[in-house]
């Protein structure tokens, strides 16, 4: 207790210093010594700090997300300003109203925005001609917004579609305007919703900022989810080794087709289906029509395939239990597929053949994608061939080789976008030579091979071929 009451009785801690209690005139002079603390070599950095002005309006657009609501806001508050007591407000918000909010928020955006251009437009003044927005030709309302000018003046086109509001690209009054009226069109597309702020804005890079915004419209990703990409398994050795065509090959069956027994008119038609065969490596196609499913048919067709191509080393074909389906027609070559019978008789004429015969995995079809994308371009070139004509039995045979020969002439790759390169590969190469629709090539066996381009040279080679089974074969008969 005896040092705090010492303290306390002391003056200095309640009067100050003794100096301090005479006049300011009176004081002595102090001597301070200035420390130098900076170091010459060191460079100084001066940062300047733009301030900006607290507006409830940019706060708004960028707290909320509906634009509705922003300017519900905006609208009340406009009330309040208007009215001299605050208990005869309203909570009514007419439309009228609503539209000066929202005046009233692109009016801000623009301020915030077009700077230069708010300050030389509202004085009466014209803009840099060095800017580009002097293309769009601005100009100030009564309402002190800038509209776009055009060549529309004198039409009957609505006055916010003549002269649409400025705004500029990617800001938060964009982005809800947009937001606005995508929802508003029950989410409609890209243009359509573009359309639809056009209709009184004129946003900058409209395009580009609908497009952003829309990807990420949570509504229309669950309408339309992305969806995931499978991984490509890899490619089977029969699609990958060199062999000669249709060693390895795919069959599946397509139809049925309705033909007619003669070409009468009240002729009766009858069902005939198609066996489609595709070769592994050089995706080969050879077209058989079969009519009925019976086992006896199949290996008629069977027949005259190896009669054509050869023999093949291996078939694949799909495993019955992935032909599941309601229509009459898909449950009859369900019920073929699953024919032990047919399966039975078809092993005992491909094991005499020395041809191995497998099926792939069930509720797996796309294992046979190859033959699958084949009945396909065959469904594709019937449906716009046939039509709805009645075909006979011969008729579609003729057909079916005809659509065989436009599908072996189909080039692997795409085609060189050099003019002077017409050639290409195509199944027909490995089967003929050549593309099944292609032009007779002219006599080469008399011109020398230096003079020859590569591929002519390769049917040079093709035709002393034949020339030596001229010469020597028809000579031996």
């Amino acid at each position: 207790m005896e040092g705090i009451y010492a303290v306390a009785c002391t003056s200095r801690w309640w009067q100050g210093p003794e100096f301090l209690q005479f006049a300011e005139d009176r004081w002595s002079d102090g001597d301070f010594v200035k420390l130098e603390n900076d170091i010459p070599e060191q460079k100084r950095v001066v940062t300047a700090v733009a301030t900006f002005d607290h507006c409830l309006i940019i706060e708004l657009l960028s707290r909320i997300s509906s634009l509705n609501t922003i300017c519900r806001v905006v609208a009340y508050c406009l009330q309040f300003l208007k009215v001299n007591r605050p208990d005869s407000l309203t909570r009514f918000i007419s439309h009228n109203e609503v539209t000066r909010a929202l005046e009233m928020n692109c009016r801000v955006v623009q301020k915030c925005t077009f700077v230069d251009e708010y300050k030389a437009l509202s004085g009466g003044k014209s803009i840099n001609p060095a800017r580009w927005l002097l293309s769009l030709s601005p100009f100030m309302d009564e309402r002190s917004l800038i509209r776009v000018g055009g060549r529309l003046k004198n039409s009957n086109v609505p006055y916010n579609a003549r002269h649409p509001i400025l705004l500029s690209r990617s800001n938060d009054l964009v982005k809800r305007i947009i937001e606005y009226e995508h929802g508003r069109n029950l989410y409609a597309d890209t243009q359509a919703t573009m359309a639809a702020v056009r209709q009184r804005f004129l946003p900058l890079s409209l395009r580009s900022t609908t497009r952003k915004i829309l990807l990420k419209c949570i509504v229309c990703f669950q309408a339309k989810p992305t969806q995931s990409e499978t991984i490509m398994g890899s490619l089977l050795a029969s699609r990958t080794t060199i062999s000669k065509p249709v060693s390895q090959c795919g069959v599946d069956y397509a139809g049925p087709l309705l033909l007619n027994e003669t070409k009468r008119c009240n002729a009766r038609s009858f069902k005939a289906y198609i066996s489609i065969f595709v070769c592994f490596v050089t995706k080969a196609v050879h077209i058989e029509i079969g009519s009925d499913l019976t086992s006896e048919a199949f290996v008629a067709v069977l027949k005259r395939f190896i009669s054509r191509k050869g023999k093949p080393a291996h078939i694949y074909s799909d495993n019955g239990t992935t032909c599941v389906g309601t229509k009459r027609h898909i449950e009859e070559v369900f019920q073929f597929l699953n024919n032990q019978k047919m399966i039975k008789d078809i092993k005992e004429f491909l094991r005499n053949q020395e041809t191995s015969w497998t099926f792939i995995p069930p509720n797996a079809p796309h294992f046979g994608g190859l033959w699958e994308a084949a009945v396909k371009s065959v469904k594709h070139y019937l449906t716009r061939i046939v039509g709805k004509a009645n075909f006979t039995f011969k008729e579609m045979s003729t057909t079916l080789c005809e659509i065989e020969a436009i599908l072996n002439s189909r080039p692997f790759m795409a085609l060189s976008e050099d003019p002077n390169d017409l050639s290409y590969i195509s199944p027909g190469h490995f089967l003929l030579g050549t593309a099944m629709n292609d032009f007779p090539c002219c006599d080469l066996h008399d011109i020398n091979e230096n003079r020859l381009t590569r591929w002519y040279r390769v049917e040079q080679i093709r035709q002393h071929f034949w020339r030596r089974w001229s010469s020597e074969y028809l000579n031996s008969l």
